[in-house]
C-alpha cells in the first residue's frame, strides 16, 4: 500500500499532510456535485442544440475537470510567496480583461462580459474573482501583523478597484458574489458588522442611482430583464 511519511521531504509529502483537507474534500464534492448536474442535463441540452453527441457537454465537463483540478493541486504546492506573486499578477490581468470587454466585449443578453481570444471566448470576471479573494485575504493578514500597515484600508480600495467595474458591465451576479466573499472576510478580520451593513446600504443607493442617472446602466439592466430576451423569459417562467 502506497503511504506517505510525515518525515519524508518530497513534495508531495508536503503537500499532503499540509493541505487543508476538509476544504479539499468539499472542493472535490462540489466537483462531483457539477458533473451529475451536467451528466442529468446533457443530453437534453445536446438534442435542443441539435448535437449529434448527447453527452458532448459532460465530455467538454470532465476536460475542464481534469484541467481544474491538475491547477487546483498545482497552486496548492506552492509558497505563500509564490501565491502573492501569482495572485498580482493574476489581478492586474484580469482587471485589464475586464476594462477590455468595455471596448471589445461581445455583447449579450445585455452585458459586455466576455472578450474573444486565440479562438476562445474568455469572461475576465471569473479570473479577477479567485486572486483577489487571495489579495484580500493577504492585506488583512497583514494588517493584524503590522502594526502601521493599512490592510483595511487597501481591502476596501481594492474591493472598490475590483467590484465597480465588474458592476459596469453590468455582471450583477458576480458583483454580488464579489461583495459577499468579501464582507466575510472583512468580518473575518474584526470589522464591525454594522460597518459593512453600512456599506452595502451604500453600495444598494448606487445601483439605484446608477438605474436612474446612467442611461447605459439603465439600458443594460433592461436589457439583461427584457422579456422578449432570453434570459428575461427565463425570468419570467421563474417568477
Amino acid at each position: 500500500m502506497f503511504k506517505l511519511a510525515r518525515h519524508s521531504k518530497s513534495k508531495i509529502a508536503n503537500w499532503w499532510w499540509t493541505v487543508d483537507k476538509v476544504t479539499f474534500v468539499l472542493a472535490l464534492f462540489l466537483i462531483f456535485t457539477g458533473m451529475m448536474l451536467v451528466l442529468s442535463a446533457s443530453p437534453s441540452a445536446a438534442h435542443r442544440d441539435r448535437l449529434y453527441d448527447e453527452f458532448s457537454f459532460i465530455k467538454k465537463q470532465g476536460v475542464f475537470i481534469a484541467a481544474g483540478l491538475v491547477l487546483m493541486v498545482g497552486f496548492s504546492m506552492q509558497s505563500l510567496r509564490t501565491i502573492r506573486r501569482l495572485a498580482v499578477f493574476g489581478f492586474l490581468c484580469a482587471l485589464g480583461g475586464v476594462f477590455l470587454t468595455y471596448l471589445v466585449g461581445d455583447a449579450t443578453k445585455g452585458a459586455a462580459r466576455w472578450i474573444k481570444f486565440a479562438g476562445f471566448s474568455l469572461q475576465p470576471s471569473e479570473f479577477i474573482k479567485p486572486v483577489f479573494i487571495v489579495m484580500t485575504a493577504w492585506l488583512l493578514d497583514a494588517n493584524k501583523r503590522m502594526e502601521d500597515f493599512p490592510g483595511m484600508s487597501l481591502a476596501v480600495m481594492l474591493y472598490l478597484i475590483t467590484a465597480l467595474p465588474v458592476f459596469g458591465q453590468p455582471d450583477l451576479g458576480m458583483t454580488i458574489l464579489i461583495s459577499g466573499v468579501w464582507a466575510l472576510q472583512m468580518v473575518w478580520a474584526g470589522i464591525p458588522v454594522w460597518l459593512i451593513l453600512t456599506l452595502f446600504s451604500s453600495g444598494l443607493i448606487l445601483v439605484t442611482g446608477s438605474y436612474f442617472f446612467l442611461a447605459h446602466v439603465r439600458d443594460r439592466i433592461d436589457k439583461f430583464l427584457a422579456a422578449e430576451n432570453e434570459i428575461g423569459s427565463q425570468i419570467q417562467k421563474s417568477m
